[in-house]
């Protein structure tokens, strides 16, 4: 190969490389970009944390409703309580859980986060919802433990229709001994 065709082969090369790893995200997000997420955090056991269900939502669509079906496994984390988020604050909407098990000795349990919004309305996107849990002290120091995130939505016509293309990125709680400690630098010197 002549030296003037290499750089320029090396210049497409890296073009295609970057443009695949941009579709294999969009990939992830679904084909409309709609997403619902759920964050991760990480604690010591028998300390609370809290994990935030966020909605993507690209211009041009609206969500009335949306809902996210958590699992996780029952015996490392106590579900507390759902907070409406900023998003579902701004528009009025309505959050609701409820939790079951999936069999009696909570292996595994399964929370259901319904986020609603007023009659004829739409949800924006941001947070939706903060989800308290409480990490059981005989969680396993230096894991992490997954919480499965399989969500729809609905449109606000009427009747509402089902949302065919949403993702949503599961959460994660990585658990170590002692938590992170913030310090200010100018106090320490």
């Amino acid at each position: 190969m002549n030296k003037v065709f290499q750089p320029r082969l090396r210049a497409v090369v890296i073009l295609i490389a970057a443009l695949a790893c941009g579709s294999k995200e969009s990939a992830a997000q679904g084909p409309s970009g709609l997403a619902l997420d759920l964050s991760s955090d990480t604690e010591s056991p028998g300390s609370e944390i809290t994990l935030r269900l966020s909605l993507r939502v690209p211009e041009g669509v609206q969500i009335a409703k949306a809902e996210s079906e958590i699992t996780y496994p029952g015996q490392l984390l106590a579900f507390r309580e759902a907070r409406p988020g900023s998003s579902a604050k701004a528009v009025g909407a309505e959050v609701s859980a409820t939790r079951q098990a999936v069999n009696a000795n909570f292996e595994n349990s399964v929370l259901r986060i319904t986020i609603s919004a007023k009659p004829g309305g739409s949800i924006p996107a941001g947070t939706l919802a903060s989800l308290i849990f409480k990490i059981s002290e005989n969680a396993p120091s230096e894991g992490t433990i997954t919480l499965n995130n399989k969500v729809s939505a609905w449109t606000p016509q009427s009747p509402s229709v089902p949302v065919q293309f949403i993702a949503g990125k599961d959460g994660e709680v990585k658990v170590i001994d002692s938590p992170p400690i913030f310090a200010c630098f100018f106090y320490m010197h």
